[in-house]
């Protein structure tokens, strides 16, 4: 099961209620942060999932609101011991940007940092996810990311192959699809693997900050698109300025896409009161305007 967790809601600046906007996903043991904004080790002790299971940080782009949460989050997890070393994914410069700030305060930590720049395509994969980058319109360079969960073709039989030969790194070649011999015998993958008990991959998509268009090849299908909705229509050309999205915008773009659930969130602070006339307009439950700490699980 994939769970991904709303950590702050809306844009700019928090609000007594409201931390600016940011998200993470936890994927079985590994935890996934999109964005850092203020005091976002708080939001993720408060979501009750571990900030030291915190495998890598993607950020969009070097605005504040994006990024203030950085210096206190890897204080905290200096604080508390922590080994394991840490991904930190960003546009370019994100080495020097994040080291300035840290030394700026005399923020040390014991544990490895890896700093990787950012580039449209794949920029991280393991074992269970893949991530991928694109490029979004905004005043500065910004991306935007997509989450997907590998596919599994199948469920690996255990008892047929046991039958055919003794456990072993042969048995991780057949579920990779590959034919093994063993005492001179040929094993072919179908001989063991249950391709019927398959399944796609659950994807979750993060943008943030863009007056972008055409974007839906890169958010297609997607199971839950986290996307900001800054603005609303008759405040386009303000929207066009300041390189935000409109909310009227975003969901058409994700019905195009046919995007199975929208989850709009990064608010303006001018339009929260007006945020509730809007919700009671749009009847879809396919979109949700998301709150600080609304959690999503897929399973």
């Amino acid at each position: 099961m994939m769970k991904a967790v709303l950590l702050g809601s809306v844009s700019s600046k928090p609000t007594t209620e409201n931390f600016t906007s940011c998200m993470l996903v936890q994927n079985e043991a590994k935890v996934y942060l999109f964005d850092a904004c203020e005091g976002v080790q708080m939001r993720i002790m408060q979501s009750g999932i571990s900030f030291m299971k915190i495998d890598s940080i993607f950020l969009s782009h070097f605005h504040a609101d994006h990024i203030l949460g950085i210096p206190g989050l890897i204080a905290t997890m200096e604080l508390s011991e922590r080994q394991s070393p840490l991904n930190i994914f960003g546009p370019k410069g994100i080495k020097q940007r994040v080291s300035e700030i840290l030394n700026l305060m005399n923020i040390g930590h014991s544990f490895k940092i890896n700093y990787k720049d950012l580039s449209e395509g794949k920029v991280f994969e393991n074992e269970k996810v893949e991530i991928y980058a694109k490029k979004f319109i905004h005043r500065i360079l910004n991306y935007g990311f997509i989450m997907k969960e590998k596919d599994k073709v199948g469920e690996f039989n255990r008892k047929k192959a046991e039958k055919l030969l003794p456990p072993g790194p042969l048995y991780k070649q057949l579920q990779d699809g590959k034919t093994v011999t063993y005492n001179g015998k040929k094993i072919k993958p179908e001989m063991v693997m249950d391709y019927n008990k398959g399944r796609i991959g659950k994807k979750i998509g993060y943008i943030v900050d863009t007056y972008d268009k055409g974007y839906e090849k890169f958010i297609g299908n997607a199971d839950i698109l986290f996307h900001e909705s800054c603005f609303m229509k008759e405040e386009e050309k303000r929207a066009k300025q300041t390189k935000h999205s409109v909310m009227e915008d975003v969901i058409k773009i994700s019905k195009k896409a046919k995007v199975k659930k929208l989850v709009l969130f990064n608010y303006s602070n001018r339009y929260l009161e007006d945020l509730e006339k809007t919700k009671k307009k749009i009847k879809s439950k396919d979109i949700v305007f998301g709150n600080d700490l609304d959690c999503f699980e897929l399973k």
